[in-house]
């Protein structure tokens, strides 16, 4: 195959004067897919495309192309020919789904995850796409069945333990959020996400010093993360440490400047000596 792929990747200006057939060129441009290299995928695609309409390959492989070159709109056309002329492909409704959300509309993409599901229900990708959608969509009891799911799926991923407990901390399951991490974050004590969730589990539970301990580590590993920082001024604050929780505000608004919460919590800052 790999000998193939040389003769045929070697050979395409001459096959591009012959009559290739669509497999052939399906083939080189994989190829090419694989190594990311699009730019020169996307011709073969096409040229495949014009001498077989309802190539659910060539459709696919060319959505995938104009996703990493941030074409969206492009993406989401080739991709809904792509389950039009192949419906049980799971990587396309994923990749439709993806699309949409970088277009802003997370409605039509948990309705694609939803159909990826369907497809195949023993997959956690879909389920936690799913759940980021109906977080976005404000439906917090769906984000924490679907984020649940994608836990089951993959109870070892930490980024899948940090998104299901981050729903359920918007969900005010703060108990079982810290029962999900606890595991997570003793296997990976320097995930910075993992521990900025963990102390959100804790803060919202009344456990004020553990809950800063896990945002210090937080910061620590991700300098940048401006929730953690907050929540950790904000700690610091009800604490009674007024010079920690200026340091940890101050960081915060610089991350992010426009923040009219973060703006209302220098304020209630005492003045510095």
């Amino acid at each position: 195959m790999r000998k193939m792929l040389v003769v045929l990747a070697l050979c395409m200006p001459a096959l591009a004067r012959a009559q290739t057939s669509p497999a052939q060129l399906v083939t080189v441009a994989r190829a090419y897919s694989q190594r990311g290299q699009d730019a020169k995928a996307i011709p073969l695609l096409k040229q495949a495309l014009q001498q077989d309409p309802k190539n659910a390959d060539a459709h696919y492989l060319l959505g995938l192309a104009y996703s990493r070159l941030d074409k969206p709109k492009d993406a989401e056309a080739e991709l809904l020919d792509t389950v039009k002329l192949d419906p049980k492909n799971y990587q396309a409704y994923l990749l439709l789904g993806m699309s949409r959300d970088l277009r802003n509309d997370p409605e039509g993409a948990l309705h694609v995850y939803e159909q990826a599901i369907a497809v195949d229900p023993a997959r956690p990708e879909a389920y936690r796409e799913a759940g980021s959608s109906a977080l976005l969509l404000g439906q917090g009891a769906l984000a924490c069945k679907d984020l649940a799911r994608a836990y089951e799926l993959s109870a070892q991923n930490p980024d899948v333990a940090a998104d299901y407990a981050y729903a359920l901390v918007r969900s005010k399951q703060c108990p079982l959020a810290e029962k999900v991490l606890e595991p997570a974050v003793a296997n990976d004590p320097r995930n910075p996400d993992l521990q900025a969730t963990f102390g959100d589990a804790l803060a919202c539970q009344g456990k004020g010093a553990p809950a800063m301990a896990a945002y210090a580590k937080a910061t620590a590993r991700d300098p940048k993360n401006a929730q953690a920082w907050f929540h950790l001024g904000l700690l610091r604050l009800e604490s009674g440490d007024g010079a920690g929780a200026r340091t940890a505000l101050t960081h915060a608004q610089a991350l992010r400047p426009h923040d009219p919460e973060i703006a209302a919590a220098m304020k209630r800052l005492p003045k510095a000596p």
